[in-house]
């Protein structure tokens, strides 16, 4: 089974505390600047698998705190919670850069106690010293090629928990990585997605999160050619209606188990 791209970052944050230890002594941190917070969804998967603490709001349970907190649980010193002596930790900083946190006079003052980190430990960044983003990552480290348009950037943003739980090897099957496909991981069955909401508008809708609705709204528009939210259930009837394209499969769908969506027909006959 091919490597996920979970599995990859997981690797390349492990690989990122690495140094010669005849030359150099351990890094004392590992700093990673978020500034746009485009990785904090997959937190809850990197944390039973990495040594990492969260700049934030004091939270014991995910190891998030403020910076002196974090300076503590660097050297060690807090009592029933210290982390293993032989682990470099990994600092996430979201809403910070590489920029912030390099300068050391302009730094903001909650953020002044690490700053000094930058000399004793390393930063996570790309080699352009920018911050890692989501396609940044793909593109550089694992060579997936990803569309440059507004909508794929906003796609990678809604399915990462989904993108990353996904094997490289699929992932290369559908390089250049865009936005259809990506919504697509949100909703691998979207032809019953389609009928689902066509059914019923409201309780489909209800029963998405918000980054599955936006994910749906999106693939409709490139895919449908309609906006769920703008067009509404009376235009798409009319559009499966007159078929052609994608919408012949839906048609499809729909005629094998009409009675899977019994307000359809009701619709169908309005228009």
């Amino acid at each position: 089974m091919s490597q996920t791209y979970l599995e990859s970052l997981i690797t390349n944050l492990h690989a990122s505390s690495a140094y010669n230890a005849n030359d150099v002594s351990a890094p004392a941190a590992v700093l990673w600047t978020d500034k746009e917070r485009q990785w904090e969804a997959l937190l809850p998967l990197l944390r039973p698998r990495l040594p990492l603490l969260t700049f934030g709001v004091y939270d014991p349970e995910t190891r998030t705190g403020p910076a002196y907190w974090l300076r503590c649980m660097i050297a060690r010193t807090l009592p029933g919670e210290q982390l293993p002596p032989d682990v470099t930790p990994i600092i996430y900083l979201p809403g910070v850069s590489r920029q912030e946190i390099r300068a050391v006079e302009d730094c903001p003052r909650e953020l002044q106690p690490l700053s000094e980190l930058q000399y004793r430990g390393l930063l996570w960044s790309q080699r352009n010293a920018k911050d890692w983003t989501i396609a940044a990552f793909l593109q550089a480290e694992l060579n997936i090629p990803v569309a440059g348009d507004a909508a794929t950037r906003e796609a990678l943003q809604r399915a990462l928990v989904k993108l990353a739980e996904t094997p490289l090897e699929l992932l290369r099957q559908n390089v250049p990585l865009r936005a259809a496909w990506l919504d697509g991981l949100l909703h691998p069955d979207e032809v019953r997605s389609l009928l689902l909401w066509l059914n019923n508008p409201s309780a489909h809708h209800a029963a998405l999160n918000s980054q599955e609705w936006q994910a749906f709204t999106s693939l409709c528009r490139q895919k449908y050619h309609f906006d769920p939210e703008r067009d509404g259930e009376l235009n798409a009837a009319e559009l499966l209606g007159e078929g052609g394209g994608p919408w012949d499969v839906a048609w499809e769908r729909y005629k094998e188990s009409p009675l899977a969506y019994p307000r359809l027909a009701g619709l169908l006959a309005q228009v």
